[in-house]
């Protein structure tokens, strides 16, 4: 986990620690109002209540934008995970006989030749060179094979977890469909 990420969790974890006492304290102040007669008690009430709801707002949309980054995290995560599985792609192939034998990267670009010793007095330059070349292109063709499972495997995106909202208690931002009144 990123110090970032550790970080961003820690806020969540703060919000909700704050939301718990707002909510406490709106709860409070609400019940103060049902039982108020006097009016200019009302009035510093109802302001105080007021306040209350602006702060729980504020902490909806703080969570959400703490959500956002923490997905946004994730998700690079995810794909620099998948840039260096695609770095690290090598295919070997090998001739039957186990005389030639090549590597290549990602790209089907040769990076390791292998030949036994005395080759060149059983086969023919012509033979090996063929050889090397089906052993290539073949190690090729798989490398792309896995290059396109790992770059299917990067399309999946991690889902959207609402790590912020749900540690506040599901509030959410201001005009949204779950606002509570």
């Amino acid at each position: 986990m990123s110090e970032s990420t550790a970080g961003l969790k820690d806020l969540a974890t703060r919000l909700h620690g704050i939301t718990v006492r707002v909510s406490e304290d709106t709860a409070r102040v609400e019940d103060l109002l049902r039982n108020e007669t006097d009016s200019d008690q009302i009035v510093h009430y109802v302001e105080d209540w007021k306040r209350l709801r602006e702060a729980s707002e504020t902490i909806a949309t703080d969570a959400a934008t703490v959500d956002s980054k923490l997905h946004l995290e994730e998700v690079a995560q995810h794909l620099r995970s998948s840039v260096v599985q695609m770095e690290s792609i090598a295919v070997e192939q090998s001739s039957a006989d186990g005389e030639i034998a090549v590597k290549v990267d990602l790209c089907g670009q040769l990076i390791d030749l292998r030949l036994e010793p005395g080759i060149l007095s059983r086969r023919t330059a012509a033979e090996i060179a063929g050889e090397i070349t089906r052993l290539v292109t073949t190690a090729g063709q798989e490398a792309t094979k896995q290059a396109e499972d790992v770059f299917r495997g990067a399309s999946r995106i991690p889902e959207f977890e609402p790590v912020a909202t749900k540690a506040i208690g599901g509030l959410s931002a201001p005009g949204s469909a779950r606002q509570s009144r």
